[in-house]
């Protein structure tokens, strides 16, 4: 797990001269409202996203996806993947826990993006849970050295 760490955080470094760093967080609001933390990078209509709930130990679930975010103007869509994998501490394997989709809006201003979405998660029952949150995007924050 720690080489596909690394190696995932290598590839993502050579590519943020093209794409902005982002970080957010998520709330599923229920009768147990979870939390996720998000970090990723915004390649303008494509994003690239990993979240975790449990900040106090590297293992548990972790979820990666991929989102179309298509803008017009401030308003956007929010359409995508993600896979959830569980780290688990007692013999270091990474277990594959399941795949969804997210379907959603967004409203940027400037570096801080809104969003509502739904995440689809097909585990033999369709499973529809809510979502909101807030994203900052850098890349508006980060100044561009003039050639």
């Amino acid at each position: 797990m720690k080489k596909l760490i690394t190696l995932i955080a290598v590839l993502l470094m050579t590519l943020t001269a093209f794409a902005g760093p982002s970080l957010g967080f998520s709330v599923a609001p229920g009768t147990v409202a979870q939390t996720l933390l998000s970090v990723g990078w915004d390649f303008g209509d494509i994003g690239i996203e990993a979240f975790k709930a449990d900040l106090t130990t590297p293992y548990g679930e972790w979820a990666f996806g991929v989102l179309w975010t298509p803008q017009q103007g401030s308003f956007g869509y929010r359409v995508g993947t993600r896979l959830i994998l569980k780290w688990r501490a007692s013999d270091q394997t990474v277990v594959y826990k399941g795949f969804g989709f997210a379907i959603g809006v967004s409203n940027t201003w400037g570096p801080i993006r809104l969003f509502a979405e739904v995440d689809l998660a097909p585990t033999g029952l369709l499973i529809a849970i809510p979502v909101v949150g807030v994203n900052i995007l850098f890349e508006g924050l980060i100044p561009v050295a003039g050639l």
